[in-house]
């Protein structure tokens, strides 16, 4: 009986843990679907911009090895319980200013809390899941994030319709993440602190000693380059750019356009169920991740370049390269097979402070290259226009960032039986 209770406290805890990263989802992509408005209110370039949105990536890439650390120290409720604390004074921060400075502040502050979101997900399936259903836990968990995107775009714009200002929809956040903290305070088992993690022999080695292990550890050093290059295309077009990509290339209104970028949620929240099942039940989880890294690099280019697409052909292509994105949970969990519990909160830190700084960094050089070939060109508003083939010659960095990664995945997981998954 006791064992059932324990077994049915950890399936609770990451039903708690896949809402809250359900939630920063919502946050971490509002402002894409925002634009105009926050540039507007602001008074901010497409530059600072890209700076706005990267503050949440560099909050969340930049915290990842301390809450790491902290993961495995204290547990995963209380490093929870803060985290969702801190996204939801950060985005009560963000509607109470219109002073730019606080604005990106607000925005930092939420980036660090939701931090551990998906790492405390990672963890709770490495150290406390049976080993068969990690990559499916892990999946099903970024279905959830995909399903926060999705619940954003649409209801997003309808709120903006019919409410005063983005402020108030903003609002609702706010809102939503209290609830889930309530959640979380009364549903996360105090027996998921890490009892394991609390447990872990004296072996000698220091938290540097472990991270300099980690860094050195070249299976995980390579999934975790790999794992940009499948993050990076959402962290671009889903989280950021993308709504104002399709705008320009295929003359669309914005409500258009975001209905169509849903399109890559909806493919991400299907590839990250199937493709870890495949990869589990077919043991090719290498071969899975090779395949996608290539396949994702031959869609940016038809999107980027192909001059003409009609509408089927370009949902298509949106929603395979949702799909092809749901592979990046692969190399967390390959990444994960190298350690052990005892370090794994520091390791999932590891991966995913190169993961998300590589999304930072891709929005932020797309926006600084948008504004070093601007034209000045105005709208009636004063905001910057910014032309197709500036956006085109912008995104080919997402492509030679794509090509380097599938280069990599292709020399080591092709050829180095070393990794042997």
């Amino acid at each position: 009986m006791q064992k059932s209770k324990v077994k049915m406290g950890i399936y609770v805890s990451w039903f708690i843990l896949s809402l809250f990263y359900l939630y920063q989802y919502i946050l971490r992509i509002s402002p894409g679907v925002l634009i105009d408005e926050i540039r507007r209110d602001f008074h901010i370039n497409a530059d600072e911009f890209a700076l706005f949105g990267s503050l949440f990536y560099a909050g969340y890439s930049l915290m990842q090895i301390p809450i790491g650390v902290l993961m495995d120290k204290v547990g995963i409720r209380k490093t929870t319980l803060f985290s969702i604390a801190l996204c939801v004074c950060g985005t009560f921060l963000l509607i109470s200013t219109d002073d730019p400075v606080v604005a990106y502040v607000s925005r930092l502050i939420a980036g660090i809390g939701a931090a551990s979101s998906f790492m405390s997900i990672l963890k709770l399936s490495n150290d406390y899941m049976p080993a068969n259903i990690r990559g499916i836990a892990i999946g099903a968990a970024l279905t959830a994030g995909s399903i926060g995107a999705l619940i954003t775009g649409a209801p997003l714009n309808y709120l903006l319709e019919h409410v005063s200002s983005w402020q108030v929809a903003f609002g609702t956040f706010v809102g939503l993440g209290a609830i889930i903290w309530v959640f979380a305070m009364f549903c996360l088992p105090k027996q998921q602190k890490d009892a394991k993690a609390t447990e872990v022999k004296n072996d000698g080695r220091s938290i540097k000693d472990n991270l300099m292990k980690i860094l050195k550890s070249k299976p995980i050093m390579i999934y975790a380059i790999i794992a940009v290059g499948l993050y990076a295309p959402l962290s671009v077009m889903g989280d950021l750019w993308g709504t104002s990509f399709l705008i320009k290339k295929f003359s669309m209104n914005r409500g258009e356009a975001s209905s169509v970028l849903m399109n890559i949620y909806i493919g991400m929240a299907i590839g990250s169920i199937i493709l870890p099942y495949l990869a589990e039940k077919y043991n090719i989880l290498n071969k899975i991740i090779l395949f996608s890294i290539v396949i994702l690099l031959a869609l940016f280019i038809v999107l980027i370049y192909v001059p003409h697409l009609n509408q089927v052909h370009l949902l298509s292509l949106i929603l395979l390269i949702g799909f092809f994105c749901g592979a990046e949970t692969l190399c967390f969990n390959a990444a994960l097979r190298y350690t052990d519990s005892h370090t794994s909160g520091l390791t999932i830190g590891v991966v995913n402070t190169l993961n998300m700084a590589g999304g930072a960094i891709m929005q932020q050089a797309i926006g600084v290259y948008l504004d070093a070939t601007w034209q000045g060109s105005l709208d009636i508003n004063g905001l910057r226009i910014y032309s197709l083939q500036e956006f085109v010659e912008a995104f080919s960095i997402l492509v030679i960032i794509l090509f380097i990664c599938a280069i990599i995945a292709c020399t080591a997981l092709s050829k180095n039986k070393k990794f042997g998954i």
